[in-house]
């Protein structure tokens, strides 16, 4: 049998290569002899070197290889790297037992502080015989008091074995055994995570940060997540992200801008008793077979799952292990996810507002995911809750309303609403009608006029006078009034028309009137004033 190689193991190899070849060129130091350039061997930067900058690295082997690796696990002084490189690119091909391709590997060590700026990242690992493993970045955070942040603009890696296959988009490993110090790892893809298996494995992310106390990791994808297999095995694992959490004062933020699918489990998330685990996905999470799993000891107050909607062909909410009963599930989805809430009319936001049931603003969810963007705030509701419909102007009213898959809102004393089920996708919209004017109330038929000139003394001494304003319908009907319909207002008030009339066979054609000897056609509804008493005569076309 091959004994199987470390990854560290060529390495060491690639670094006394490229270390001899520097003094050879009488170049002082390894930063400046990769400076900048474009190379096709790995790039290896250990114990705190300061700044490193090359082009970008393409590498095409049929060994162990990793692309770039950052090691600063001997020493105890402050101090660390910063590492700038453009693309980087590695293909392994082979027949044999076992290879190993990864992009990025960090081993990060007591009080140092490492940054990686780097463009694309890519992995294809083939090995037609036996087994491939394939990682986009691999960080190791062990030790006290380090620091490592790592930029990259997209991740994709892609297993492809005989035997065995796993691929994995981020491997990490986050613990600190040193009461009283802090350990931060961030991570931050400005595009898409993308992570395909042909055989065994194939996850997007793969984080430990349950051991130890004070361990702060951040992930931040600017895009999506989407985890891949050919395989139909459903003993195979497909997995958006699956997140280990927990430990004293261990902190763990995830930021998907974007949706996270999978062909098996959307997301699986296992946190321990203390620390915190905060995840935000602002599009969909969706697996074939269960959208999210949570752990058996699973740490419900203090973990949170932000999602606009779960989708899945099988479970959307289950246990990643022992069986729990439909309603056990159901008291902790309730606790930890929160499904945000859209308007489809974001412009009217001022006009139409989405509250709780009491008609109070609804939870809301703060989260960041570049500093250029800076923070985005979102409304949340809960499953079981109710999001309802609040309009804030009295010029409206709402005629209709319903969620984005056609589910109309349910209407009470109070208003429209929606009950939010298991799996959210809440998007409401409403169309909304400019509300009509009451017509003035028709007074009574007026006293007759006093020798003084078509005015009553009203309660009061003031003079009132009337003016009568007649519809004549020939012969169609109005609420079912032949007509003619009379109706009373003062000189100058404003009034509204009549709504249209009917007339079987016919076709309402608006309201005609002579003033002055000349023809006028008024709308139905439409606003109307006049000093003197008139008479509108209905217009019909034949329809």
């Amino acid at each position: 049998m091959r004994k199987r190689k470390t990854v560290r193991t060529i390495i060491v190899k690639a670094t006394t290569w490229l270390l001899t070849a520097c003094m050879l060129a009488g170049l002082s130091g390894f930063a400046a002899c990769a400076e900048g350039a474009d190379q096709d061997t790995p790039l290896v930067v250990s114990e705190r070197q300061g700044e490193v900058e090359v082009g970008n690295i393409t590498i095409n082997t049929d060994d162990d290889v990793t692309g770039v690796e950052v090691t600063s696990t001997s020493g105890t002084g402050a101090g660390g790297t910063q590492v700038t490189t453009g693309d980087v690119s590695v293909t392994l091909d082979s027949e044999g037992i076992w290879y190993s391709g990864c992009g990025v590997e960090v081993y990060e060590g007591a009080n140092a502080s490492n940054t990686m700026d780097m463009g694309s990242i890519d992995v294809t690992v083939t090995v037609s015989d036996d087994s491939a493993e394939a990682f986009g970045i691999v960080v190791y955070s062990k030790g006290s008091d380090h620091e490592t942040t790592i930029n990259t603009e997209s991740i994709q890696v892609t297993g492809n074995g005989d035997d065995y296959s796993n691929a994995v988009g981020l491997d990490l490993y986050s613990s600190n055994s040193v009461s009283g110090s802090n350990n931060s790892l961030e991570i931050n893809i400005d595009g898409n995570l993308t992570v395909h298996d042909e055989l065994t494995t194939a996850q997007g992310v793969r984080l430990y940060n349950d051991e130890g106390a004070n361990n702060s990791v951040r992930i931040t994808v600017n895009g999506n997540v989407t985890a891949t297999m050919n395989t139909e095995d459903s003993g195979e694992l497909a997995e958006g992200m699956a997140l280990t959490t927990g430990g004293s004062g261990n902190k763990t933020e995830v930021v998907v801008d974007g949706d996270m699918t999978a062909d098996r489990r959307g997301l699986g998330v296992d946190t321990e008793e203390g620390g915190s685990t905060d995840v935000v996905v602002t599009g969909t999470i969706s697996g074939t077979y269960v959208g999210i799993g949570f752990g058996d000891d699973f740490d419900v107050d203090n973990t949170s799952v932000t999602t606009w909607k779960i989708e899945s062909d099988g479970v959307l909410v289950d246990t990643l292990y022992d069986y729990m009963s439909p309603e056990e599930i159901t008291a902790i989805a309730e606790k930890f996810i929160h499904y945000i809430v859209k308007l489809a009319q974001p412009e009217q936001g001022d006009i139409l507002q989405a509250v709780k049931a009491d008609g109070s603003a609804l939870d809301t969810k703060t989260y960041k995911v570049s500093e250029d963007e800076g923070e985005k705030t979102v409304s949340t509701q809960t499953e079981g809750k109710i999001v309802r419909l609040k309009l804030n102007s009295d010029k409206y009213e709402i005629v209709s309303a319903e969620n984005v898959d056609g589910t109309p809102l349910s209407k009470d004393d109070q208003g429209y609403y929606y009950s939010v089920t298991r799996g959210g996708g809440i998007l409401l919209s409403a169309i909304l009608k400019e509300k009509k004017p009451p017509e003035p109330p028709t007074p009574p038929d007026p006293p007759k006029p006093q020798p003084s000139g078509g005015s009553v003394l009203a309660a009061g001494g003031d003079a009132v006078s009337w003016i009568k304003v007649s519809y004549e319908l020939d012969g169609g009907v109005y609420k079912e009034d032949p007509g003619p319909i009379v109706r009373y207002c003062t000189p100058g008030q404003l009034i509204y028309l009549l709504d249209a009339p009917e007339k079987e066979g016919y076709e309402f054609g608006g309201w005609y009137r002579e003033i002055n000897g000349k023809p006028e056609i008024r709308s139905a509804g439409e606003s109307f004033q006049t000093w003197t008493s008139v008479n509108f005569t209905a217009i019909w076309n034949e329809a």
